[in-house]
């Protein structure tokens, strides 16, 4: 897979920071919220580097394949849906953790990754506003 130099350069920038650079030459946002960070630091200190820019590679695939969405710009108005979709992916390998204390001996990975999940969602900034999203 080809990817621009200076994506690849951004993306490898990132080890400084949990902020997420958005590429406005290709119509790409990331939302910086509080949620999405510490869903960023979540996955960076539970995951391999590889698993790690995985998951980040998805979540921007999903915003770019998002923003050629016909009526994008309704949804773009609607951030917590964006968010709730960037969340998930972000989160979508942790079964892959490398921290020991997210794993069960006896479980899945699919399973140990959703229930880390859940235990990020039930402690992360704004849990109120996605459990009530999800509830829709």
């Amino acid at each position: 897979m080809y990817l621009n130099p200076n994506i690849t350069q951004s993306l490898a920038l990132q080890q400084e920071s949990d902020y997420l650079p958005s590429f406005p030459a290709i119509n790409v946002t990331f939302p910086n919220t509080a949620l999405t960070l510490a869903a960023v630091a979540y996955l960076r200190e539970n995951t391999s580097p590889s698993t790690y820019t995985h998951c980040v590679r998805s979540a921007y695939f999903a915003l770019i394949l998002l923003s050629k969405v016909a009526g994008y710009g309704d949804l773009a108005g609607t951030a917590s849906a964006v968010e709730l979709v960037l969340v998930a992916i972000l989160l979508h390998d942790l079964g892959w953790a490398t921290n020991k204390a997210l794993i069960s001996p006896d479980k899945r990975f699919e399973v140990d990754g959703a229930n880390s999940a859940r235990r990020f969602l039930r402690t992360a900034p704004m849990c109120a506003l996605l459990l009530l999203v999800l509830r829709m």
